[in-house]
């Protein structure tokens, strides 16, 4: 079971409109994981920068997964090494409604937003 705080976790389905952020699809019954950019183990906390929302199968070691690949997560700033900072590394979503484009975000809390 997940400790991320409840708010958290609303505040990060809410960024991603429902939809997984790694490759941008839309759960019937929206069944998601948040995944830790930066590693729990590592030192990864619960926050919105290093959290995102993603599906089971892209979540777990699926074909395809995140932990999978690991040399193209990192490309993708879906996962961090240890040192690395989260609000500091770019990642690249999937787009919801247009999964043929993708874009390049900063992922920080409302409240950092410069406008």
């Amino acid at each position: 079971m997940s400790d991320v705080p409840p708010a958290i976790r609303q505040a990060c389905l809410e960024r991603a409109g429902w939809a997984c952020e790694h490759c941008g699809f839309t759960r019937p019954g929206g069944l998601y994981h948040l995944h830790h950019r930066k590693l729990r183990k590592q030192g990864g906390e619960h926050t919105m920068e290093n959290l995102m929302v993603v599906t089971p199968s892209h979540h777990n070691v699926a074909a395809g997964s995140i932990h999978q690949e690991v040399d193209r997560s990192r490309r993708l700033g879906h996962l961090l090494r240890a040192d690395q900072d989260p609000s500091l590394v770019p990642v690249q979503l999937a787009v919801p409604k247009a999964l043929d484009r993708h874009e390049l975000h900063l992922i920080v809390p409302e409240s950092d937003w410069p406008f």
